[in-house]
């Protein structure tokens, strides 16, 4: 063999050589990425789990027990909540709802109401009650046979405020059933 052809040979192989460690040193790096990005992805998760605070507030709202059998022109005595948060029955007076954070809420019910006289038709009006007994109608209510049904709608308090229900209707009106609660639409933030 003469001289040009093994430097051609030995070129070659020294040739694949340096190919042969660069894809070595290409496939190390990029097994060293994937190792990184697996261990930044399992440290984001575990810091994510051990931070208590970043849980969402929950919604100010109260949802008082159903109450049965109110006729006549009466405030409404709720026994307890079903749920609450930064807002409650006064304790002194179960017909009162004290009000936390100023905003506008929803009020809505849940109603079953009747006419004591079968086919005759009466009327009830539910009215809430601001901390100054200041009325405003929530809700205009009449039949002649059993109604149940859903009422809802957007009211407006102060914080530090009270506020209750009462019904004023006429002769043999009568709510069978309420359930009542309160949300506020402004969600867990309370600023004043």
């Amino acid at each position: 063999m003469d001289a040009s052809m093994m430097d051609a040979e030995g070129g070659r192989v020294h040739l694949l050589e340096r190919r042969a460690r660069r894809l070595v040193v290409i496939v190390a790096l990029q097994n060293l990425l994937v190792a990184a990005c697996l261990l930044l992805t399992l440290y984001a998760y575990c810091v994510q789990e051990s931070k208590p605070e970043d849980v969402v507030p929950e919604n100010i709202h109260i949802r008082l027990l159903p109450i049965a059998d109110i006729q006549g022109n009466q405030t409404l005595k709720f026994i307890n909540s079903q749920s609450k948060y930064k807002m409650s029955l006064d304790d002194k007076n179960d017909d009162e709802i004290i009000i936390s954070c100023t905003g506008p809420y929803i009020l809505y019910m849940d109603v079953c109401y009747l006419s004591m006289l079968e086919g005759k038709e009466v009327n009830g009006t539910l009215w809430l009650l601001d901390e100054r007994k200041t009325p405003e109608i929530l809700f205009s209510m009449s039949s002649s046979h059993e109604v149940c049904t859903a009422l809802h709608k957007t009211v407006y308090f102060r914080k530090t405020g009270k506020a209750s229900l009462q019904l004023i209707s006429t002769t043999n009106f009568k709510i069978k059933t309420v359930t009542v609660g309160m949300s506020s639409q402004l969600g867990g933030q309370c600023l004043y």
